[in-house]
């Protein structure tokens, strides 16, 4: 008899186990790309079915059905791809355990702006070290020129072949 109680329990908290995980909370998080384009990728793709759409500034861009194409470069189920960042991007789906929706946050602080200010202080060093690099090559060919008892610029008398 106790364990006929245990299972019957048992049961209905499987069942309160399985609506929790399948409401579990959305996330969405955003990559802006070297390009100026933003990837806005979900913790978990739509399941097949289910009604969504991406909203800019309460605006529908996208939706289960298409996209505009003058905003959005890519949709999948679990991601979108915008032309540009938009801060106040929004994500909808409507299944059938109810409506969830997520707002995308943009990039935390040290994300992806440091990354571009690290790149371009990359790009900025190595255009110095190339030119360095260059100039020592001019000045050591100049030097051996030199040191030559004629000299590299120095006008060959006419009869010296």
């Amino acid at each position: 008899m106790m364990t006929r109680r245990g299972a019957g329990v048992s049961a209905p908290f499987l069942v309160v186990c399985v609506l929790i995980g399948q409401t579990a909370a959305l996330n969405c998080s955003l990559h802006i790309l070297s390009n100026g384009s933003a990837l806005y990728n979900l913790s978990e793709a739509a399941q097949p079915g289910c009604g969504t759409d991406w909203a800019i500034n309460g605006i529908v861009v996208a939706h289960e059905d298409g996209f505009n194409k003058s905003v959005v470069v890519l949709q999948t189920r679990g991601s979108l791809l915008l032309h540009n960042y938009y801060p106040n991007t929004t994500y909808r789906v409507s299944c059938s355990q109810g409506l969830q929706e997520v707002t995308c946050k943009g990039p935390t602080h040290g994300g992806v702006s440091e990354a571009s200010h690290d790149k371009s202080w990359l790009n900025i060093l190595w255009s110095v070290v190339t030119a360095i690099v260059f100039l020592l090559l001019v000045l050591l060919s100049l030097g051996i020129c030199w040191r030559k008892k004629k000299g590299c610029f120095k006008k060959k008398p006419a009869g010296d072949p």
